[in-house]
């Protein structure tokens, strides 16, 4: 029996590696590239190095959209987007004696001027088609339109940096979100004390940080002011997200949030048995979703089957255990035995 799967497991994971190493070789082959761009025989040659960079890096992206593309059909105009992502990394990331190379012989460089503008409006072809398809309010019908053009794993983290933005900079007086046909359950009191200290904590560290290095060097002190800005956002907009949505029970089962951060619908009937808290020591595994943010959960969910929780990359999660940190845990708990039976 073992010489009959053995096979089959080396296929399986020759296959899962091989796609991961096909997947993560446009980044290697940019970064040899770059490397070699300042190597002796690159400035010897400089065009011909330009030409074979140009190859290579062209090759390996269409070749990462293959096996990216549903069934590996990445459709029509993935070579044209590929050479034109190639011609816009090239110049970048070589070497100077590389780059003007490249650049001064005319004909190469409108063509690849060409490459890109075809490229690009090809792609702005296909917004525009998808923008009059869909439906809906004019920010659907954006949406539909950048996600024509844009990898979804890149949409999914512009989405939530777009989102966490708007919570942070505009959703004060907003009141939490309940649709009328479900009971609210708030998950916030307790954290607002550690995550209002944090933020200020952050600021103190933002002001020592940059005054010493303002000093020192000016453009690592401006990179880590603009980091640590975007972290006192983000703990900004956990801070009132957490306020603004809060854990809800809807007529068909669970939606267990935490702040912008997870959002996660759980059907009644997947639901085993509800506990107050961790019956023991805290479980360990990936199936574990712990939601009580710096505390313990007051209310744990038993799930029995796998529900799938999206991350933000795209890619699933089975969760077999919830934790929760309920404001009013005792209504809850009763609230969702009454639905559950």
């Amino acid at each position: 029996m073992t010489a009959s799967i053995a096979p089959d497991g080396f296929r399986s994971i020759f296959l899962t590696h091989g796609r991961t190493a096909v997947l993560l070789a446009p980044f290697a082959v940019i970064l040899g590239g770059r490397i070699f761009s300042h190597g002796e025989w690159a400035v010897e040659n400089p065009l011909l190095y330009a030409a074979l960079f140009l190859w290579l890096v062209c090759d390996t992206i269409g070749l990462a959209m293959i096996v990216r593309a549903p069934r590996h059909r990445p459709g029509a105009g993935f070579i044209v987007k590929a050479a034109a992502l190639a011609c816009l990394i090239v110049p970048l990331v070589s070497a100077e004696p590389v780059r003007n190379a490249l650049l001064d012989v005319s004909t190469l460089s409108a063509a690849m001027a060409l490459t890109v503008l075809a490229f690009c409006g090809w792609q702005a072809m296909a917004a525009l088609a998808a923008y009059r398809a869909a439906q809906g309010s004019g920010a659907q019908r954006m949406g539909a339109a950048a996600g024509a053009i844009l990898p979804q794993g890149l949409l999914r983290v512009v989405r939530r940096e777009v989102e966490m933005l708007a919570i942070a900079l505009f959703a004060w007086n907003r009141t939490p979100h309940c649709p009328d046909d479900a009971e609210s359950f708030a998950c916030h009191a307790y954290a607002v004390p550690v995550i209002a200290a944090l933020a200020v904590l952050q600021v103190l560290e933002i002001a020592i940080v940059h005054f010493v290095l303002i000093h020192l060097n000016t453009l690592a002190a401006w990179i880590l002011f603009a980091l640590g800005a975007w972290g006192l956002v983000f703990v900004v907009a956990l801070l009132k997200s957490l306020r603004l949505r809060p854990v809800l029970l809807l007529p068909s089962g669970v939606l267990v949030r935490s702040g912008f951060v997870v959002e996660m619908f759980v059907p009644y009937a997947a639901i085993a048995r509800v506990e107050g808290g961790w019956a023991g020591c805290k479980p360990e595994g990936k199936g574990v979703l712990d939601l009580s943010i710096l505390s313990t959960p007051n209310a744990v969910l038993r799930l029995a089957r796998p529900v799938a929780r999206e991350t933000m990359f795209g890619a699933t999660r089975p969760v077999t255990t919830i934790g929760l940190r309920l404001d009013e845990p005792a209504a809850f708990l009763t609230a969702l035995r009454a639905r559950t039976g």
